[in-house]
């Protein structure tokens, strides 16, 4: 989804009333797609997101990249200083000239090309001549492209097939009447028949343009699914009115009864198309725009300037301006698709460890056939014992007489010749014993395994639910329809942080990239939620960890070599940390005493009179290899005893 026409119109004028007459005060590039223009009055960002190309006036100073592309430098050196004189948008399509000058005549343009996948910003001079581009690539030779350096700029002309929709179709097939005396090579050129979006606010101009298009194609269109009929005029009216978007000629078709058989020889029918078309194009000419944004399980599906009665239905936000509008959306797109992602990595994820925890299910299963063996060794010891007066050191091999349930039968045992026949059979019962503790410790695996197993298959009932309603698909499951008949955009992504935590006490993670160092406070630098904040009547931080899995980066991400650790003894509990800048504010014992009672407080220990805390600098804690969040390992720790205090969170 992005903007239309009529939304671009919207926001041109927009930006007249709040931006005429800014003087520019600089001009970077903020990211790989964005453009920042500094004024006077507001802060203008010119976005080239492929998928969703868009202007905003926005109160946020972004700072700009390190490594500029040469166009920014090209445009800031023509346009600061220089006055905004005036916003324009080109032939109602999704193009908006942007005229500077230091007086009242333009020394300067912006043209703007929102077009979906292949969005730029030119630079040209008074006269409309190329000098520059955002995407250079798009600059060609003379003869070999639209945009040429030093030559007029040239809109860029969408295919005949989309300019004119069924109207070209009938043209080339020579069907239309009163159009086929057009030449071919003249038809790509001008297409004479359209008419703008705001002349048809006449009645009378709205009803002659749907009776054209009802009588290019009849037998077509009426022969065709519903969908397919739909779909064909909106294809026509998209080509023969300027200005109109697929989402606006679908507006147009709301509730008139097009798809029914025959609908297209129906005058009524054509009589309600004609009064939508009308009542569209009125509201587009006197300007009575209201930004609406239309969100359906927290993702935006279409941002409009005009209210959209076919989504009347659907949840709608309401900005107070076209900027914010654009804005809104962009926020909620970026918010669903980083949803998606996430749904999408978990998913991969939880489907990963399953596999995993499946061979080694089936291997501690065979390993636990492997001590089987353990009643033969006991056996096998036993009939040594019993047959003493038979067996000699030195000998290899013996069989002896063994009675089982299924009676009387000769056993053959190996023996060690270097050991006596008793020490043969201690070394059977000794293997017996082994072999049956590790079959203890097999299954006692084999139960952890089936456990994991089973939470890390609930996880994934619980992540497909999350996936099947931010796509709107059906979900097999009774309790996960339930589930997904509940679910909100807040409680989807609340489902999605425990899953997180989930997945981390198990050890299993998303891979994050490494943090940039940063002169800012360890607080700052949290790469997740920030934990608790507190201080000491001395004024000097303290942060305490929320769970296992911010205990870690709380621990061994944010906290510095020389930072005091804190923990309550010998039982479960936060991890503190008192911030010293690495050693360069030296702690009282006062700031160790608060420190160590908010330790206290977040721990098991916190109903107790007198709670054991042990501390010591952050660089003598360690993490065991293989160990889960939270785990640690001190050494030269000093143990202080305390009563457990509620604290006061730092302001």
């Amino acid at each position: 989804m992005s903007l239309d026409n009529i939304a671009v119109r919207a926001l041109a004028l927009e930006l007249n009333a709040e931006l005429g007459t800014a003087i520019v005060k600089t001009v970077r590039q903020v990211s790989q797609d964005d453009l920042l223009i500094a004024t006077s009055m507001a802060r203008l960002l010119i976005s080239l997101d492929r998928s969703f190309p868009h202007l905003l006036l926005t109160g946020s100073s972004l700072k700009g990249v390190s490594l500029e592309i040469p166009f920014v430098g090209a445009v800031r050196s023509r346009l600061e200083r220089t006055t905004l004189l005036r916003v324009d948008q080109i032939d109602l399509d999704r193009l908006l000239r942007l005229s500077f000058g230091a007086g009242e005549s333009s020394d300067y343009h912006l043209l703007c090309e929102l077009i979906p996948r292949s969005p730029n910003v030119i630079l040209t001079d008074r006269d409309d001549r190329v000098l520059d581009a955002w995407k250079g690539s798009a600059i060609s030779k003379p003869g070999h492209g639209r945009l040429v350096l030093g030559e007029l700029y040239a809109p860029p002309t969408p295919p005949m097939r989309e300019r004119l929709g069924l109207a070209a179709e009938a043209m080339a097939a020579g069907r239309a009447p009163g159009l086929d005396s057009i030449p071919e090579t003249e038809r790509e050129a001008r297409p004479s028949h359209q008419v703008t979006l705001p002349e048809c606010a006449d009645p009378e101009e709205s009803q002659r343009t749907i009776e054209r298009i009802l009588s290019i194609t009849p037998d077509e269109a009426s022969a065709g699914e519903p969908a397919d009929i739909q779909e064909t005029f909106v294809r026509g009216l998209v080509g023969l009115v300027r200005g109109l978007s697929p989402l606006l000629a679908r507006e147009v078709l709301h509730d008139t009864g097009i798809a029914a058989e025959d609908a297209v020889r129906d005058p009524e029918v054509s009589h309600r198309l004609a009064h939508n078309l009308s009542r569209v194009a009125r509201d587009v000419r006197d300007r009575h725009f209201t930004p609406l944004v239309y969100v359906q399980r927290g993702e935006p599906i279409a941002i409009s300037a005009l209210p959209l009665s076919l989504l009347e239905d659907v949840e709608a936000d309401r900005p107070t301006s076209m900027s914010e509008a654009i804005e809104t959306f962009a926020r909620l797109r970026a918010r669903a698709e980083s949803r998606r992602s996430e749904i999408s990595q978990l998913a991969k994820m939880i489907r990963r460890s399953i596999k995993r925890y499946e061979r080694l299910e089936e291997k501690q299963l065979s390993d636990l056939e492997a001590t089987d063996d353990a009643l033969t060794l006991q056996m096998k010891g036993e009939l040594i014992i019993a047959n003493l007066d038979r067996i000699d050191r030195g000998m290899e091999q013996v069989d002896l007489t063994g009675y089982h349930e299924g009676g009387e039968r000769k056993i053959s045992v190996e023996l060690e010749p270097d050991l006596s026949p008793r020490q043969n059979a201690i070394s059977y019962f000794r293997r017996a014993r082994k072999a049956r503790r590790g079959r203890r410790q097999i299954e006692t695996r084999i139960r952890s395994t089936l456990e994991k197993l089973g939470a890390l298959r609930a996880l994934g009932t619980r992540i497909e639910t999350i996936r099947a309603w931010q796509m709107g698909e059906p979900v097999p499951s009774e309790t996960g329809l339930r589930t997904c008949m509940s679910l909100t955009p807040e409680r989807a992504e609340e489902d999605l942080r425990e899953i997180r935590r989930a997945l981390a006490d198990q050890g299993i993670g998303l891979a994050r990239a490494r943090q940039p160092p940063s002169a800012r406070p360890a607080f700052d630098r949290l790469p997740r939620a920030v934990p608790r904040r507190f201080a000491t009547r001395r004024g000097l931080t303290i942060l305490v960890g929320r769970d296992n899995q911010e205990n870690d980066l709380l621990t061994f991400k944010v906290a510095r070599p020389r930072d005091i650790f804190l923990h309550a003894r010998g039982v479960p509990g936060s991890h503190t940390i008192l911030i010293t800048d690495d050693g360069r504010i030296q702690p009282d014992k006062s700031d160790i005493l608060d420190a160590a009672s908010i330790a206290a407080h977040f721990s098991k220990a916190r109903s107790s009179g007198i709670v054991p805390v042990a501390y010591t600098e952050r660089r003598h804690v360690r993490k065991p290899r293989g160990a889960q969040p939270g785990v640690v390992i001190l050494s030269q720790e000093k143990v202080i005893f305390v009563e457990p205090r509620s604290p006061q969170p730092q302001d």
